[in-house]
């Protein structure tokens, strides 16, 4: 919780740029955090936890999120879904692959 605090705080109050570059944070618990057009690149996020996180308009360039949990996450446009990923049709949000969506899975 207290990183995920640090993080908002850091990308809506920083002064000089909204970068995050060096964050280093395996495991990191970020759920629901409002990281809207935060600079992530080369940031090492493996096994966080980002469940519901908004990263829409974010740059990844380079992050690392092997191992993390991305769901329910708002993905960038143009930015290529982390492998074992998928964008929801329904509701935008990333799902793992192969998971049905909770329409289907309501008719089922």
């Amino acid at each position: 919780m207290i990183i995920q605090k640090l993080v908002v705080f850091l990308v809506t109050h920083s002064p000089v740029s909204r970068s995050l570059a060096t964050l280093r944070r395996p495991g990191a618990h970020l759920t629901r955090a409002h990281l809207t057009r935060a600079h992530l690149t080369r940031a090492h996020l493996t096994r966080a936890h980002l469940t519901r996180a908004r990263l829409d308009g974010a740059v990844l360039d380079g992050a690392v999120l092997a191992g993390a949990d991305l769901t329910g996450v708002r993905w960038p446009v143009r930015v290529q879904v982390p492998d074992g990923w998928m964008v929801d049709s329904d509701s935008g949000w990333l799902k793992r692959a192969g998971q049905l969506s909770e329409v289907m899975t309501h008719y089922l």
